[in-house]
């Protein structure tokens, strides 16, 4: 049985891949990571100014917008949201009460801001956060084997869904960072997310303790009607069929656009 053709692209695959096992490891994995960084690969977590731009570029038509900040932290995505949107209103949700001592300065500064200290799942309720001394990211409802991550904190516990409705807010833009917890909070914002025109989420190893794939996710936005997209240096690389190679789980970025509020 004589073995199928290789087309022009695989032979060159081929031949790059050979030549690239030439190379000592520690280089190999340098240009692994340098590629996969160019794809929006394992580039997530610390690049807020980006993060900030791509939703620009969707959005840019738009002034006034009202985001959430859900995984808020010491607020350093909404401090980077309001210096490009300026006119517009960031709702930040961060469980951990020490949180409010790193916003006060933003709180003063940003009058169009607020902090609320609850934790958004798929219900309500209360639920342990599992935390440090200190808030610096991490943090999460989502319980894990974590190096100093030895603080548990009763929180209390909302579904985005009902909080929205205690407050008839007509958000534009969610951001979603709770290291793990991330498809809890879309579970529970199915009524919010019918109307809101983006979603950027986090997509890390972290899932993994929550048993879940980058597919699930794809599963998830497309089913309601979104077009998924990872956030890159050089902008976003839409994701219209999934691909297995999608299963990166480096913390990377991802934006959901939901085609029902695209602008004409």
């Amino acid at each position: 049985m004589t073995a199928p053709k290789l087309s022009s692209r695989e032979r060159v695959i081929d031949l790059l891949a050979f030549l690239m096992s030439l190379l000592p490891y520690r280089i190999k994995r340098v240009f692994k990571m340098s590629i996969d960084l160019s794809l929006g690969f394992g580039g997530g977590g610390f690049d807020c100014e980006n993060e900030v731009k791509t939703i620009k570029q969707i959005l840019g038509y738009r002034t006034e917008i009202t985001a959430l900040d859900i995984g808020a932290n010491r607020g350093d995505w909404a401090t980077a949201f309001l210096k490009v949107f300026r006119h517009s209103k960031v709702i930040c949700f961060e469980p951990d009460p020490l949180s409010k001592q790193y916003f006060q300065v933003l709180l003063d500064r940003f009058p169009s801001l607020e902090l609320h200290n609850i934790a958004l799942a798929e219900r309500n309720g209360n639920a342990i956060l599992y935390t440090r001394d200190e808030v610096w990211g991490g943090a999460s409802i989502v319980s894990r084997v974590r190096n100093g991550f030895n603080r548990k904190l009763n929180v209390e516990l909302s579904t985005l869904d009902s909080f929205i409705d205690s407050r008839e807010l007509f958000p534009d833009v969610i951001k979603i960072d709770v290291e793990g917890a991330e498809m809890l909070v879309l579970q529970g914002a199915i009524n919010t997310l019918s109307r809101v025109s983006i979603v950027q989420f986090e997509f890390s190893d972290l899932q993994m303790t929550s048993k879940l794939y980058f597919k699930d996710f794809f599963d998830f936005f497309t089913s309601a009607g979104f077009r998924l997209g990872r956030i890159t240096p050089s902008g976003i690389a839409w994701i219209n069929v999934y691909d297995p190679l999608e299963e990166y789980f480096r913390t990377t970025n991802f934006i959901a656009h939901n085609l029902r509020t695209a602008r004409p």
